[in-house]
């Protein structure tokens, strides 16, 4: 018995349901405690350094944008200087936060594990049962196609 097309469509629609919950749940795992952080502690840092504001605002945009290249998969960088050129600039622009820094860091690895373990297992399967029903629908329509064409160029005989 196969399903029809309602039935393959409405399966499907379940499973992307599924990933993008999961997708958004390890996004907002990863980034949540770190806004957590900030905003308990955001007169420290605004007030520790002159023009603070403006900075941590700068700094903390730029974190977000490369945070949201990472989830996206866009993030590719092509050598060291990049790497350290970006580094320069976030502790240009956060040096309000650095004296928290080790606090920050165990927070956002809090958050990766986080997502890690709990969401990111759970996407790559669903995923990968995703891309197994595409190819089991196109394999039974397939299937479906070649078996009329030949039970009706059998019954035109």
């Amino acid at each position: 018995m196969t399903k029809t097309k309602n039935e393959k469509g409405t399966s499907l629609k379940k499973e992307r349901a599924k990933l993008f919950f999961l997708t958004v749940g390890g996004f907002l795992a990863s980034v949540l405690p770190l806004c957590v952080l900030f905003c308990v502690k955001w007169e420290t840092y605004v007030t520790s350094v002159p023009g603070g504001a403006v900075r941590l605002s700068l700094g903390g945009g730029l974190i977000a944008v490369l945070m949201l290249l990472k989830v996206l998969g866009k993030i590719k960088l092509p050598s060291r200087l990049c790497v350290m050129a970006i580094s320069l600039v976030f502790v240009y622009l956060l040096e309000a936060v650095l004296s928290d820094l080790s606090l920050i860091l165990w927070v956002a690895i809090a958050g990766e594990a986080v997502d890690a373990f709990l969401f990111s297992p759970f996407a790559s399967r669903v995923r990968e049962r995703i891309k197994l029903a595409k190819q089991a629908d196109a394999t039974a329509d397939r299937v479906e196609e070649m078996l009329k064409s030949y039970i009706g160029g059998r019954n035109a005989v």
